[in-house]
């Protein structure tokens, strides 16, 4: 897939987030993410004009197949887990083969943020 912006990262995420949860069965799904830009692209039913049009376009059509589905901005902040994951993909510290097992920089995160409920 190579280096991408955020923003065409979350869309292509988001592509293969809802494709996986349509192969898994789910039937009701909450998209989450942090760029503003691709939440609202996918939100709308206008075309963005961007490069990544065609990945916004391709996850509302697996979307509607969804018996529910919803789409919503977070902040960074409320979105740190999956940033964190970003983040530990793009320096490549993920065993791509550990599908299974959460990488131990997101168990930190989680621990964390976990601790701020209690």
């Amino acid at each position: 897939m190579g280096l991408l912006d955020p923003a065409a990262a979350e869309a292509t995420t988001s592509f293969l987030g809802v494709n996986l949860c349509k192969y898994m069965g789910i039937h009701s799904l909450i998209v989450e993410g942090d760029t503003q830009v691709v939440i609202t692209a996918v939100q709308k039913q206008d075309p963005t004009n961007s490069r990544y049009d065609h990945l916004v376009e391709d996850t509302r059509t697996v979307m509607s197949s969804f018996l529910r589905w919803q789409v919503c901005h977070l902040s960074r902040d409320a979105n740190k887990t999956a940033h964190g994951l970003a983040k530990a993909a793009t320096r490549d510290v993920i065993n791509r083969n550990l599908i299974d097992m959460t990488p131990d920089c997101i168990c930190d995160i989680v621990l964390t943020e976990l601790s701020t409920f209690i």
